[in-house]
């Protein structure tokens, strides 16, 4: 870096002292960062000096303060050569044509240098907080280089969105990250060995812990769409033949906009985790407008302990104990800021079972004592609430022992939102059976005509041509597979046993189990993990 140059207060210059050369270093360490962040985010269309892909960044490099490769967005190597020249007090002091004229070479020099190794495209720049003199705004010398202009406030504000992303809002919190990342700088440029800046140590760094995580959700979506799937396939065993999109849901889910807490209710077995893990689904895919950040909580080890332990450990924070749960409200907002409401939406599955642990219990109480006292607030203010939390139980009572116990306020006034899931409409029914793949041939076209004439019957209406004269054995057969439950076994059993239970077989095998099954959903709650509820 090219020394400083002091200004006396009659206008003459003398050499920088120790002061201000370490206040040219410490910007351009600053400066430094904030275009580290730039080649890093995502390219804005249009943006200038920003990289598709990062290949390498180094401070103090080839004589230059910064050296950077990268892809552009047409796959070509692109270098970067950058020099900073930092004044305490810029006003007075513009870079004239001689100085401009000697920055200019030094950085062609060190472009030869770096093309000794390979040649590449090279974009020389002066990054300065001191304005260019008229004279010198016409020098041939910036056909050569680029003068861009260097404002430590906006270096800043580029940290500091960057570190949004990991929910980071508190200005100490801000400031300290700002620090550890000049010192990480000024310490590789220091050092005899490589001098490669990584994005690990990057982010390391500025959030103050190792490999963070992001909030946000054009970042995070993936992620927890992939442990939806994980829930799917070996915790919930949702079945295919059971996902069917429940219209009830979706219409309660457009209409309840205001609410941060519905509760799910209905006997077990029919289809309460299905449809939660549906609306879960749908909110974390990509595609959806607008997309949000969807999670499942389920008793096991590495269940979060309270709404602020979940979101440590979303951010890969080593310590999630004693995480508020306000604080951690705030970081989510803060790294989603331009998202709509709400941002996250949390299922707690089946908190009526009366086998989970008591750790699952009082993290339950912990987790629907801060959503209680987001809803309310929320019902107050009008406000669509940031985050919503979906609950699973039998009854509405289940859930009132944890509102009534975590907070002594009871329901009263503003109480939660209500789904209660009962048995399959025969239009939902119907679309079950039509599904490919679900039903052998004939029991199937023997439960479709018999749904339609119930159907027909049902709304008064003369009957069609797919409409028949149906059997008592297939009506029979049909009002049980309207449990939802009852439908999953039936569609596992093979052609054979399908077709003599449609026929009336009651004696049969499966028939049995069919009628233990609808015993055991409305005697006593299925386990966690059996898929049923």
């Amino acid at each position: 870096m090219a020394a400083k140059k002091k200004h006396s207060k009659s206008g003459g210059s003398e050499r920088d002292g120790g002061m201000f050369a370490l206040a040219g270093y410490l910007h351009q360490m600053l400066g430094g960062a904030a275009d580290f962040v730039r080649c890093i985010s995502p390219r804005e269309k249009g943006g200038p000096g920003e990289f598709q892909t990062v290949i390498s960044f180094e401070t103090e490099a080839a004589g230059q303060d910064l050296l950077m490769v990268g892809l552009t967005p047409t796959a070509k190597r692109l270098r970067v050569l950058t020099q900073y020249k930092f004044s305490l007090n810029p006003g007075p002091y513009p870079i004239r044509p001689q100085e401009l004229n000697d920055i200019a070479e030094t950085l062609k020099r060190s472009e030869a240098e770096c093309n000794k190794s390979g040649r590449l495209p090279t974009q020389k720049i002066l990054r300065s907080n001191r304005v260019l003199s008229p004279r010198a705004s016409s020098s041939p010398a910036l056909g050569e280089i680029q003068y861009e202009p260097y404002d430590p406030v906006d270096a800043r504000k580029v940290l500091y969105s960057y570190a949004s992303r990991f929910g980071i809002f508190e200005p100490d919190q801000l400031q300290q990250g700002v620090k550890q990342v000049i010192a990480e700088l000024f310490e590789l440029g220091a050092s005899p060995g490589s001098h490669h800046l990584t994005r690990d140590q990057f982010e390391a760094a500025l959030v103050g812990f190792n490999h963070p995580q992001p909030l946000t959700i054009g970042e995070a979506a993936d992620e927890f769409r992939r442990r939806l799937e994980h829930q799917k396939s070996y915790r919930l065993g949702l079945d295919g033949s059971l996902l069917i999109d429940r219209m009830f849901v979706r219409d309660a889910m457009e209409q309840w906009i205001d609410d941060a807490f519905i509760v799910f209710t209905g006997n077990g077995g029919y289809g309460k985790t299905t449809a939660l893990w549906q609306v879960l689904e749908r909110d974390v895919d990509p595609k959806a407008i607008p997309c949000r950040l969807a999670a499942l909580i389920v008793s096991d080890a590495d269940m979060p302990r309270s709404f602020g332990n979940l979101i440590e450990q979303w951010r890969g924070a080593p310590d999630t104990s004693n995480a508020p749960d306000d604080v951690a409200l705030e970081r989510l907002k803060h790294a989603n800021s331009e998202a709509d409401a709400p941002i996250l939406v949390l299922g707690l599955d089946g908190v009526d079972e009366t086998h989970v642990s008591t750790a699952f219990r009082e993290a339950a109480a912990r987790i629907i004592d801060f959503f209680w006292r987001l809803h309310q607030k929320h019902k107050d203010t009008g406000a669509p609430p940031p985050a919503r939390l979906l609950v699973t139980c039998r009854r509405q009572g289940d859930v009132h022992r944890f509102i009534d116990t975590a907070t002594g306020l009871g329901v009263a006034g503003k109480p939660p939102a209500y789904l209660n899931f009962e048995e399959f409409t025969l239009q939902e029914i119907q679309t079950l059976l039509r599904q490919s793949g679900t039903l052998s041939s004939e029991p199937k076209h023997t439960l479709i005509a018999t749904a339609a004439s119930q159907l027909s019957l049902e709304y008064g209406s003369s009957s069609t041509p797919e409409t028949t004269v149906y059997s008592v054995a297939a009506a029979r057969c049909l009002a049980m597979l309207r449990h939802p439950i009852l439908w999953r076994f039936f569609s596992l059993l093979t052609q054979t046993q399908q077709a003599r239970l449609v026929d009336g077989d009651e004696e049969s095998r499966p028939c049995k189990q069919l009628r233990r099954l609808v015993y055991q959903a409305n005697a006593t709650p299925p386990r966690s993990g059996c898929g049923c509820t």
